[in-house]
């Protein structure tokens, strides 16, 4: 299976949060606590959606929802001068769990077409590799799911695409065109997930 189990998954998870408390002294409990709450929130938010979906493994879901952050966990990015969405990529293919690797990758970007220098703080390099590798994937259901999840799991709660976009504006220095890209295209997986499920997704997470 390209994909651990749940409990195998849970295990990777929290032995990742051990390496990051162990190689990042620096974050406040809160910031770890922070990162802990958003992949299990994505995690609870992926499976939600899976499960009404009906075509959609629940469980597949939600490993890759608690796992889709976890290049965060295994290297510095902001000292290494990379990117976690490589970083997770290449792990996960190492260990064989490529759908991991996959949503590792494919989460940041619901579009391929990656304008770079919009996306600082990352280095430039490490976007190109990603638009390289993107040319060679086929984005699925799984990928889509993920990152409507993340967009939703943003901040302290579930929370709507445009509480979203005001948090990307606040916390990161993006172009407002950038943003209201994003936005445009998040939406439209949201209207897309909205039609699998037959509801509005808001409502099934209980989002107001």
């Amino acid at each position: 299976m390209d994909y651990p189990n749940t409990l195998e998954a849970m295990e990777i998870f929290e032995q990742g949060l051990v390496n990051l408390k162990t190689t990042r002294p620096e974050l406040t409990a809160d910031k770890v606590e922070s990162l802990r709450n958003h992949a299990l929130r994505v995690a609870n938010i992926a499976k939600t959606i899976a499960q009404k979906a009906n075509d959609t493994n629940a469980d597949k879901a939600y490993t890759l929802g608690l796992l889709h952050d976890y290049g965060k966990f295994v290297e510095t990015e902001n000292t290494t001068n990379l990117f976690h969405g490589t970083i997770g990529y290449e792990y996960f293919n190492k260990i064989g769990y490529y759908a991991v690797a996959k949503a590792s990758l494919t989460h940041s970007f619901v579009s391929k077409d990656i304008d770079v220098d919009a996306y600082d703080p990352y280095p430039k390099t490490e976007l190109l590799k990603c638009c390289e590798l993107l040319k060679a994937i086929e984005y699925d259901d799984y990928d889509k799911l993920i990152q409507l999840s993340d967009h939703l799991g943003v901040g302290i709660k579930h929370s709507t695409l445009k509480n979203w976009m005001i948090y990307l504006k606040n916390e990161n220095n993006y172009p407002l065109s950038m943003i209201r890209r994003k936005y445009k295209d998040i939406l439209s997986i949201k209207r897309y997930f909205d039609k699998k499920c037959g509801c509005d997704i808001y409502k099934l997470l209980e989002i107001f």
